[in-house]
């Protein structure tokens, strides 16, 4: 619509584009990795427990035996750091929701219902940037019940931070995507 195209001239013209947009609002596409900003490319990512390198691999859920997550315990963090200030409109974090376990919306054919928040869910976490003079904390999230974060910063730092304080019963915290818009 944007462009005033048919769907016929999406897929001949745009489809990358498409692909990539429905990638960033955390639809799965089987074969098809996101791809992340220069930013989170680039910068230098570190965790507290763990190599964080499946956090930028662009695939954000588990694909057959392949967990693609970082894996932390509570109190660990993740973080990406650079020189100088750069400008971050936003930081999005993708949490293990329990897509291992076969839930269905309905009750039916035996399956498990999803009656309340999944306990792998991070439930309280913490979001630092670096300025000039230092690290400092920038929003504190409690009570969060979803898989997709989006965080606004809208300025720039030199560095994110993300803190897991809590989940909602899991003694390990599993995170699918950590990055930089």
């Amino acid at each position: 619509i944007k462009n005033s195209f048919t769907p016929r001239e999406v897929g001949e013209k745009r489809i990358k584009e498409l692909q990539q947009s429905l990638l960033a609002q955390d639809c799965y596409i089987p074969w098809v990795k996101q791809e992340f900003s220069a930013l989170t490319r680039h910068a230098q990512l570190k965790s507290t427990s763990s190599a964080p390198d499946a956090l930028r691999d662009g695939i954000n859920r588990p694909v057959g035996e392949d967990q693609h997550c970082w894996e932390g315990y509570l109190g660990d963090s993740v973080e990406y750091t650079w020189a100088g200030l750069k400008p971050v409109s936003n930081v999005v974090l993708i949490f293990d929701s329990a897509l291992h376990l076969s839930i269905q919306m309905s009750h039916h054919a035996g399956h498990p219902r999803l009656t309340e928040i999944p306990e792998e869910m991070v439930k309280d976490f913490r979001i630092e940037i670096r300025t000039p003079e230092g690290w400092k904390l920038y929003r504190q999230i409690t009570g969060n019940y979803q898989r997709f974060v989006r965080i606004p910063i809208g300025f720039a730092v030199s560095g994110v931070r993300a803190t897991f304080d809590s989940t909602w019963g899991a003694k390990k915290v599993r995170l699918y995507a950590f990055y930089l818009e």
